[in-house]
């Protein structure tokens, strides 16, 4: 007989389809392995829940990344006439600093200081992913390391230039949920600068590992 160390996918979408076969499959094979009434019951309110759940992260996910495409196309929408429009008021013979200060359409010279950079992130854990926001502070894009807690070195995940990452990657031991700890560097070019995001920890239990 063949053996599997973990048979419990890890991705959402394979698992949700794993936990419908197996629910729908639980009532007839279940009492001839064992497994009893009530723990067939048990399992299947659980395993609805589970498969509700994968269908809610879905959902959720599914309407953020809407409203980030709806958010980018109406920004994108209101500046594109906006800059020539204003180009234009800039070269009235009416047009005064005291105005485009009133407005807010004078731009800042103000540089960054490189050595001042710090990027903030912050955590979150769902079933099968932890999800990273980042605000980059100044810097073009970010290092993102993480570590599990007790470890004394940093493992690179990536470059970023984005304002999120997801973490995908599977615990280490199957069934055994770890405390990640995230810290992200700031970059300008191939130069990291300023200091390091403060380290963020978060418990990641992976998606109903066996």
């Amino acid at each position: 007989m063949k053996k599997n160390t973990d048979y419990i996918p890890g991705n959402d979408d394979a698992l949700r389809a794993w936990i419908v076969n197996f629910l729908a499959k639980l009532t007839a094979q279940g009492a001839a392995i064992g497994i009893t009434a009530p723990e067939q019951s048990l399992l299947g309110s659980l395993g609805g829940a589970a498969v509700g759940g994968v269908d809610n992260f879905n959902t959720k996910k599914n309407e953020f990344d809407s409203a980030l495409a709806n958010r980018k196309e109406l920004r994108a929408q209101f500046l594109a006439p906006l800059r020539p429009i204003v180009r234009r008021a800039k070269t009235n013979a009416n047009y005064t600093d005291t105005i485009g200060e009133i407005l807010g359409i004078i731009g800042s010279d103000t540089p960054i200081d490189p050595a001042t950079i710090q990027p903030e992130i912050t955590v979150n854990a769902h079933m099968s992913e932890v999800c990273i926001r980042i605000n980059r502070k100044g810097a073009q894009s970010v290092d993102l390391f993480v570590r599990v807690m007790g470890q004394a070195n940093w493992t690179r995940l990536t470059r970023v230039t984005r304002a999120s990452y997801v973490d995908t990657r599977p615990l280490a031991q199957p069934g055994v949920p770890e405390i990640r700890e995230y810290m992200a560097q700031g970059f300008i070019g191939d130069t990291p600068v300023g200091q390091p995001s403060q380290n963020k920890l978060v418990i990641f239990t992976g998606a109903l590992a066996a």
